[in-house]
This record gives C-alpha cells, structure tokens and sequence, in this order.
C-alpha cells in the first residue's frame, strides 16, 4: 500500500495557532455595545460588560467599561464569568434549555482576591481575551452554534424573590450582600467641597445598587455562520486518527486523551498500531510543547498488526504527564492536543500490505487542568484603556 502524505500535510495546518492579540475593530465593537440602555435596565454603577466572539477557535474580547459618574473598584476576574447560551430553535419545535458554561466550584473564588481589584475611573475600560471552550467545557456537542445566544455575566449569583405583577410572575433581585464584583469608591470629602451626587439606580433595581453589585451583565450576542461544524477534508488516506475525548483534570497527573484510528476505506486494512507511536502537540497556556514516548525498538510482531473493517475504529487512551516534558502541564487552564502517527511498517516481511504513512488529528481533544504550581488563567492584570482613544 502506498504511504499517505496528504493527511499529515492537510493536519499541519491544525497545528498552528496564531498569536493573539488585541484587535482595535473588536475593541470598539465591545466599547459601542454597551453604549445604550442596560440589557436589564439596571445602572450598576454605570459599569457595562461586553462580550465580542471572533472565530470558531480564537479568544473573545471581554471588556468592562466604566460609563458611570464616580470612580469605582472592580474585581475583573475572569473565573467569575459565566455563559448562558441559548440554542436556536428548529423549525416547528420547542427551543431546546439554555446551556450554563461555567467553571467548576472549586475554581471559582468565593471572596473577591485584592490582587484583582483594580479602580476604573470614568471612561475607563478593562479588556482581556477568553477561549469559551475553557467555560463550555465536556459538553457532548458543542452549544457554540449558528443563531445561538450568548449572554454573559461576571461576578457572583444575586439573591433573588419571585413577586406577582398584573397575574405573572417575575423574579426580582433584593437587597445583595457580599461578595460584590464592584464598589462604589468612596473618599473623605474636603470642608467646603460640594457632596457627591447620589448614582443613580432604576426603581426595578435594590437600593445597595447605589453602592455595590453582585454582578455586570452583557448584552446578547447572536452567534454566526461561521460557527457551523467544519467539513471533513478528503485526504485520500484509508485511515483518519481523531482524538475522540479529552479530560476535565483536576492535577495534571489526571490528564489523559483518548485517540481513534478510524478506517475510513471500503475496504479492510492492516496498520502496525500502538499506543507508543503516538505523538501530541500541545497548545498551552504558556507555549507549544510535543509529548512523546521514549524510542520503540522492538521489532513488530505479526500479531502486533491490526485487522480493521471499513467503519471500525481502534482506540488507545495515553496519560500525557508520562510522554509530556517534566512540569510542563503545570499551568492550570485549556491545553488543546492534537496527535501525530507514523506508521512506518508494511508487514511485508508476513506477507501483509499494512497502511504506511503520517496521520495528524484534525480537531484538537480539549483538557482542562485545575491545579497546578501557577494561577489560573484570568488571575492577572488585564489591559486598561481609556475609551475616547477607540
């Protein structure tokens, strides 16, 4: 059987990840979103919070925007943020329930860290970038779709009421308590300097508004065309090496994916598959690594040669901190893995025609870690900007 070039050359472009930085467009589209009404009508300290997604793959710019009268203290702590997507509707059916992407309990901060409390004065803003998969994470499909609706929110849960007006319902925050996402700031005045204008609030919102809020709510933004599910490329190889899960790690010595070699073919193959010829690329946090195994030397055995029918799969599951450079997992936050194959034994020698050839993931495994010897991502000092300057 002939080698297989063109899957390896098609994948390699999967591999790399572009650097990512601030884009001026998707500054001032954040800044002119929070420009009206308060989705919820509530002032919140004239604090407004904008989400713009980009392409499937790429960061989000999530900005705080500081539209009020008074300077204010803000946690801008991304652990705090959370995702409510609601899936589009079919024709003639019920919309499906909205999907909640958030971190884990044990993530998420309960108090506000003072690190991460940063005083914003009028005209200010906060950005940073996320990877919504982080949040959206071990969902079976992906809710990050065409026509979704993505409403996000930072900071902690309000204590709410249910009241009845006009024979409906309505759910109604109260007065909040602490943990608040922002303060008012509040300095001693000079003898003869005139008293600060109260902030204003709506008459829906609890009065300790005026002072304090649990949490900043976004605008909601509709997804687009772009997010629909890639095609397959046809590579012409017989085979196809997808890496069919991932894993929410608590340590990286949880850390595991779970790679396929699927027969894509009309017809039964042989391959010489093993999990020690696996390699991964790694995309972290902190850079690019490759993990791999230590050199294979034993000759193949005619066993060692698989027989797969077209439509069958083989699997093989790979705990990443035995292949991965020592410490190299240690940052807590997104690893997306892709997986190399080089299959490089015919089996001539038993008389066989086994596949040959480089096979590369096209979609990454996503891991998540919790813990590890550096803060999670979103523990660090955003970028601040001034707003007239977009």
């Amino acid at each position: 059987m002939p080698a297989a070039t063109d899957g390896a050359a098609t994948s390699d472009a999967a591999l790399q990840t572009p650097f990512f930085e601030f884009d001026a467009d998707r500054i001032r589209e954040a800044i002119a979103s929070t420009a009206g009404e308060p989705p919820d009508g509530r002032s919140r300290l004239g604090l407004r919070l904008a989400v713009v997604p980009t392409e499937p793959g790429q960061p989000w710019l999530v900005g705080v925007f500081h539209r009020g009268t008074h300077p204010v203290r803000v946690t801008f702590d991304l652990r705090l943020l959370e995702l409510e997507i609601r899936p589009p509707a079919t024709s003639g059916q019920k919309a499906p329930k909205p999907v909640t992407c958030t971190l884990p309990g044990g993530i998420r901060p309960d108090t506000p860290e003072p690190e991460l409390q940063i005083e914003l004065q009028p005209g200010e803003g906060l950005i940073d970038l996320v990877d919504p998969r982080l949040y959206c994470f071990g969902k079976r499909e992906s809710p990050l779709v065409p026509g979704a609706e993505v409403v996000a929110t930072l900071g902690w849960p309000e204590k709410t009421k249910t009241v009845w007006r006009k024979g409906k319902a309505e759910t109604v925050a109260v007065e909040q308590q602490p943990p608040f996402v922002a303060r008012r700031v509040t300095t001693i005045p000079e003898p003869d300097a005139v008293p600060a204008e109260p902030v204003a609030r709506s008459e829906s919102a609890p009065a300790s508004d005026a002072e304090a809020v649990k949490k900043l709510v976004a605008s909601t933004v509709t997804l687009g065309p772009a997010f629909a599910p890639p095609k397959a490329p046809d590579t012409g190889a017989p085979f196809e090496l997808v890496l069919v899960e991932g894993s929410d790690a608590p340590t990286p010595r949880d850390a595991r994916v779970t790679v396929a070699l699927i027969n894509r073919s009309s017809e039964p193959q042989y391959v010489f598959f093993r999990r020690e010829l696996l390699n991964f690329e790694v995309s972290a946090p902190h850079g690019f690594f490759t993990c791999r195994p230590g050199p294979d030397r034993r000759a193949p055995e005619r066993q060692s040669f698989v027989r797969v029918a077209p439509g069958e799969r083989i699997t093989a599951t790979s705990r990443l901190v035995e292949l991965c450079p020592e410490a190299a997992l240690g940052v807590p936050g997104l690893y997306l893995i892709h997986a190399r194959l080089h299959a490089a034994h015919s089996g001539f020698e038993f008389g066989l025609d086994a596949f040959t050839g480089r096979l590369v993931s096209r979609e990454p495994a996503l891991v998540r870690i919790h813990e590890g010897w550096s803060a999670f991502p979103g523990q660090h000092a955003p970028e601040r900007i001034r707003m007239d300057d977009f």
